[in-house]
């Protein structure tokens, strides 16, 4: 799953949102030098990427991508952030420009609190508003096209959107059968920030 994913799935708990953003910036266990609901989003972020590359709907999406090699799966992370974006008025109460304004003003009063090795890419998701271009195919070709320039192997991630467009109702009718799935999952990190 990929940022907007990981974010839906904390719910409304601050700390399982920030940690859910700086899991992919932190190795090992320096993440207990973060408060403990940040921590919790951390482990949360873990758990959900074990869970997502177990799944057999998300291993069967990896299948269509399969030319793509070791980045299938990063592809299919984005492509679900997409379906996640085009199917959030289905799945949530809250429209998502006022989620990801939400998102974006949270992750911003928590700079403080989170590593340094995370601001940029902060920066740059508030600047170019990844979270609600998602729902956009251009905008996931964007996204596409900049982790091409960030590679250092022949990618061929900016041709990728090629295969979201071919498989549309395919992708969209597994992310929904996954989305059920994950949502499961995770309920029990929304259950107990609430306690």
């Amino acid at each position: 799953m990929n940022f907007l994913a990981h974010f839906a799935l904390a719910g409304k708990d601050e700390g399982l949102l920030v940690g859910n953003f700086v899991a992919d910036f932190i190795n090992g266990d320096d993440h207990l030098d973060l408060s403990i609901s940040i921590q919790k989003g951390v482990e949360m972020h873990r758990s959900i990427d074990v869970y997502t590359d177990k799944h057999l709907v998300f291993r069967q999406g990896k299948r269509k991508l399969k030319r793509y090699r070791h980045y299938s799966g990063v592809i299919l992370d984005i492509f679900y952030d997409h379906f996640l974006a085009v199917n959030w008025h289905r799945l949530f109460d809250v429209p998502i420009d006022a989620f990801v304004k939400n998102t974006y003003e949270i992750l911003e009063r928590n700079r403080k609190n989170i590593p340094t090795s995370s601001h940029k890419a902060l920066d740059a998701m508030i600047k170019y508003d990844w979270l609600y271009h998602y729902q956009f195919i251009d905008g996931i070709e964007q996204v596409l096209n900049s982790m091409k320039k960030r590679t250092s192997y022949v990618s061929l991630l900016d041709e990728s959107v090629f295969e979201l467009v071919k498989h549309y109702k395919e992708f969209n009718n597994e992310f929904l059968v996954f989305w059920k799935d994950m949502m499961d999952e995770t309920e029990g990190y929304r259950k107990e920030s609430k306690e």
